[in-house]
């Protein structure tokens, strides 16, 4: 690819890898599993409640985190794809117009996306439970420490016509409060 591409190679490397860390952080981030090193705040010790999906339930959800003191800066959900297709389609109350997710935000909160958060705790993918999770994401501290190494070798694999990418770089998360975190399964 090196030879015969027309465009810039190493930049398209450089973003692919930049795409995999981002997903790498995902996973710890979210899923339920017990991860050792870096993870979120669900790893490994979630029991999650189940609340049936409705607007005031979610609501007071939200309002037991506030209730716990933490500042809400920094305060995002983190669902499924398949709770986010059931909460864009129930409205909010009988009588009542809109959903509970409209214009991309749950009642003018943002909201994120990741299959992570059915993983459960032993590693497997609960794809038939629906997750919610809250939290306040200012107390969640990621760092990366030191530089991000790329290692390219085209010597290692060359036999086979490949050349090994290596990226090294060391990262940390902190649960700095962890009754800023909440999950919930979705009935």
């Amino acid at each position: 690819a090196i030879e015969d591409a027309s465009f810039d190679v190493l930049t398209f490397i450089q973003a692919s890898f930049d795409l995999a860390m981002q997903d790498y952080l995902n996973w710890k981030s979210f899923s339920h599993a017990a991860f050792t090193g870096i993870k979120g705040p669900w790893s490994g010790k979630v029991k999650a409640e189940a609340i049936e999906a409705t607007y005031k339930n979610i609501l007071t959800a939200k309002a037991e985190l506030i209730n716990k003191g933490v500042n809400m800066n920094g305060f995002c959900y983190v669902m499924d794809a398949k709770t986010e297709a059931l909460l864009k389609s129930i409205v909010k109350a009988k009588g009542q117009g809109g959903f509970i997710i409209e214009d991309g935000k749950l009642d003018g909160d943002p909201y994120f996306v990741s299959h992570y958060i059915q993983q459960k705790a032993d590693g497997k993918q609960d794809t038939d439970t629906m997750y919610l999770g809250l939290g306040v994401w200012a107390y969640l501290a990621a760092n990366q420490h030191g530089d991000i190494h790329l290692i390219i070798d085209p010597y290692t694999l060359a036999d086979k016509g490949m050349m090994k990418i290596t990226m090294r770089t060391r990262w940390s998360l902190t649960t700095l409060r962890p009754e800023a975190f909440a999950c919930y399964k979705i009935t």
